[in-house]
């Protein structure tokens, strides 16, 4: 298999990942918000818990977009200062995401 392929490949599951996560949150956070807001039996529990899921979600989302760009600048060098920007912010909320799952 060529580079030029595998990259390729990499790239549409990224693309289908991050519009699979864009539309979940978009659907999610809207019926999450109508939930909290106009529902008689949500609980603070239940609330914080539903925050918590979503800021999940939106890390991740954080994450697969970071990993697009950086599959993007693969013609040039992977070894530049933005990708390495990038892997840091990845481990930052791949830490906080952690400290979520974990609590």
């Amino acid at each position: 298999m060529s580079d030029k392929f595998i990259k390729n490949l990499l790239n549409g599951i990224l693309q289908i990942l991050f519009f699979l996560l864009a539309l979940v949150l978009s659907i999610g956070g809207i019926k999450g918000f109508s939930y909290i807001c106009f529902s008689g039996e949500a609980t603070i529990q239940g609330s914080i818990s539903g925050i918590l899921r979503f800021s999940l979600g939106v890390s991740y989302f954080i994450i697969v977009k970071s990993l697009l760009e950086i599959l993007n600048s693969y013609e040039y060098s992977l070894f530049i200062n933005e990708n390495a920007k990038r892997f840091r912010l990845i481990g930052y909320l791949l830490l906080l995401n952690s400290v979520i799952e974990f609590s």
